[in-house]
């Protein structure tokens, strides 16, 4: 005995003729968005370049002073100078506060770039959205202390 019954014919599913094989190309961000997003990167990063200097400079300066006291190798005037040019840094990264003022532009960046991200990709997102993102990060900015 054979078997006489036919094998089953597959159909493969029919692809839309709007299908190019490709997704749809990101959607274009208005260029006052991406200058806003660009400019809060740049003082996030200047704010964390300031902290990070002029407070290595100050620890330097005084292990320096510290160091001096032990044995000292330094004259006196040059000792005292380098205490108070510490102190004197040291007044100024807490008084410029900017370690805040880097995470704040930090985040307003991130909140702004998430907004980005999703108007690029989801068509459903309107421009709406990255215009709360602005005023969202211009809310985080605005919590600064006033100098």
């Amino acid at each position: 005995m054979t078997d006489t019954t036919t094998p089953p014919i597959i159909i493969p599913p029919t692809i839309p003729a709007t299908f190019s094989g490709t997704p749809p190309p990101p959607r274009r961000v208005p260029a006052r968005t991406l200058e806003k997003w660009e400019a809060w990167r740049y003082w996030s990063s200047y704010w964390t370049w300031i902290y990070v200097s002029v407070g290595s400079l100050s620890s330097i300066l005084s292990t320096l002073v510290a160091a001096n006291t032990k044995k000292p190798f330094l004259p006196d005037y040059v000792g005292v100078g380098i205490a108070c040019a510490a102190a004197v840094l040291t007044f100024v990264i807490s008084a410029l506060s900017a370690q805040s003022k880097a995470a704040a532009f930090e985040t307003a960046g991130r909140e702004l770039e998430k907004a980005v991200a999703a108007y690029e990709t989801d068509l459903s997102v309107t421009e709406k959205s990255l215009g709360d993102a602005e005023q969202k990060g211009i809310d985080i900015l605005n919590r600064l202390k006033p100098q």
